[in-house]
């Protein structure tokens, strides 16, 4: 039975696109993107729970909750706290 519209995930439309595909060096790039994509989870320090939190605060940030701070501003305050 053929799959329907609503059946196929990006992943099988990703799999059909692909294997169409006969030129070496698209497969190649391909591959490398895939390649760095899973190497950088493997090599991340952030665990889940972590990458989590930072995605909160993003969603924050960007919906006006929170207020981000230029390194100059991080500075000037560490600076006027600490005296370095």
């Amino acid at each position: 039975m053929q799959p329907t519209v609503a059946d196929i995930t990006l992943k099988d439309k990703i799999h059909f696109a692909i294997s169409d595909i006969e030129d070496e060096k698209i497969l190649e790039s391909i591959y490398t993107l895939i390649n760095y994509t899973n190497s950088q989870k493997e090599n991340s320090t952030v665990d889940n729970e972590q990458l989590l939190i930072l995605k909160e605060r993003e969603a924050n940030y960007l919906a006006g909750q929170q207020k981000g701070f230029t390194p100059e501003e991080i500075d000037s305050k560490i600076k006027g706290k600490y005296g370095f």
